[in-house]
């Protein structure tokens, strides 16, 4: 069975500006910033992968490669000894 991963290419990056009334009347735009694509597409590896070992199934070797290559590359945080 070939599992591939849903395209994420044309979603926004940003959602669409906001505005908001300032106390003295003008209206000030905010964005906010949305989820990038690299993450999005290393989320929904990580989720098909726990699909498949949820059901013990295999992981295909380019699955298991995507896996330890996303969880090598994650910044390490502060230490918590």
């Amino acid at each position: 069975m070939d599992q591939t991963l849903p395209n994420t290419e044309g979603l926004p990056s940003r959602l669409p500006g906001l505005e908001r009334e300032r106390e003295d009347g003008e209206a000030k735009k905010m964005t906010v910033e949305g989820p990038s694509t690299d993450r999005l597409r290393s989320l929904r590896t990580l989720v098909s992968a726990l699909n498949l070992i949820s059901r013990s199934l295999p992981l295909p070797s380019d699955l298991l490669d995507a896996v330890f290559s996303i969880y090598y590359s994650v910044d390490s945080g502060p230490s918590q000894e």
